[in-house]
């Protein structure tokens, strides 16, 4: 069905006659006044999308419902005495409005993320910035592992980061850099993962519990200074000289198994470091970070996995950042 358009009539009254304080604070029911009332009846009771243009024919906003109607009159309601500034600001920009009828929700879920995806509305907030969704990418190289987080699965390492002053010793102080000359006997990307503080917070917390289980050391005063920031760095050497190498082998394969949802053996480990501690406080900011992973184990790595089962992606294959939203959407009709 071709998109239904609702125009200002020329002999409407202008917003300036509507407005008591422009942008922020319309009169009650401004849109009813603004617009013609008879239109809002004329709007099916229908899945679909809809959208709203200023007067510049901008598009400002994209959304979808399973009964246009209902939610379009939401909006013709909408009162200053109840509505936030931002709902209040939109409204009173609303010049046109367009929507487009579709057979199931879900067509109109795909339609509104490709719409976003491709316009950006300014008032569009949710699945607009796709490039900022997440990677991170595992190297083990001699001495130690190395973690990034990126969002780019393309990053070239070996240009970008041939010196990085993130890395520690093993007392955990800073070194004076290290260089990535030799080639890493394991290398793999995941992802993509959404959500930026979901995501930094339990990259961050699981470099924690990576770093005292190598170094023996529970006491969380003892992680290098970088650790210890409300948000996980974007890259990380985590040192394992000393360490045998048939158990950083083990770790490796129980992050790959983490990471690529099929397992969360791997808090298993830390949870019996928890019952190493001396202190209270020691076993309470472990059973935290563990928390984190397991949330983020629960909610997003068992997500994914989903997604590949469902849509048969190669293990190899990375999830897209154009193509994540999208597959959320189809998961849900499955």
């Amino acid at each position: 069905m071709s998109p239904a358009i609702f125009m200002l009539a020329e002999n409407e009254l202008n917003s300036q006659q509507l407005m008591k304080q422009p942008d922020l604070f319309p009169l009650n029911a401004y849109l009813e006044r603004k617009l013609s009332r008879q239109i809002f009846p004329e709007v099916p009771n229908a899945p679909g999308v809809y959208r709203f243009y200023d007067k510049d024919d901008e598009l400002i906003y994209v959304g979808k419902s399973k009964n246009l109607r209902k939610r379009l009159n939401s909006y013709k309601r909408v009162k200053t005495n109840s509505a936030g500034k931002k709902l209040s600001a939109l409204v009173s920009k609303i010049s046109v409005i367009t929507f487009e009828v579709f057979t199931t929700e879900i067509e109109a879920l795909l339609e509104e993320n490709r719409l976003i995806r491709t316009y950006r509305p300014l008032f569009n907030h949710v699945n607009k910035q796709i490039e900022t969704y997440y990677f991170i990418r595992i190297m083990a190289l001699q001495g130690g592992i190395f973690f990034t987080l990126s969002m780019s699965a393309a990053t070239d390492l070996k240009k970008g980061l041939k010196k990085i002053h993130l890395f520690t010793d093993d007392e955990g102080r800073y070194s004076s850099g290290f260089d990535i000359i030799s080639e890493p006997s394991y290398e793999k990307v995941y992802g993509c993962f959404k959500g930026h503080v979901t995501v930094r917070k339990s990259f961050g917390a699981l470099l924690q519990l990576l770093c005292m289980q190598f170094t023996g050391k529970v006491n969380p005063h003892c992680l290098p200074h970088v650790l210890t920031r409300n948000l996980a760095p974007l890259a990380y050497f985590l040192p394992v000289y000393s360490v045998a190498e048939v158990k950083v082998l083990r770790f490796i394969e129980l992050l790959d198994e983490w990471f690529t949802g099929q397992s969360d053996e791997i808090l298993n480990l830390f949870e019996s470091m928890a019952l190493r501690t001396e202190t209270s406080f020691e076993c309470t900011y472990i059973k935290d970070r563990i928390e984190v992973l397991q949330s983020f184990y629960n909610g997003t790595l068992q997500k994914q996995r989903l997604i590949r089962n469902t849509f048969v992606l190669t293990a190899d294959e990375l999830i897209k950042q154009d193509e994540l939203d999208d597959f959320q959407v189809k998961l849900r009709a499955k």
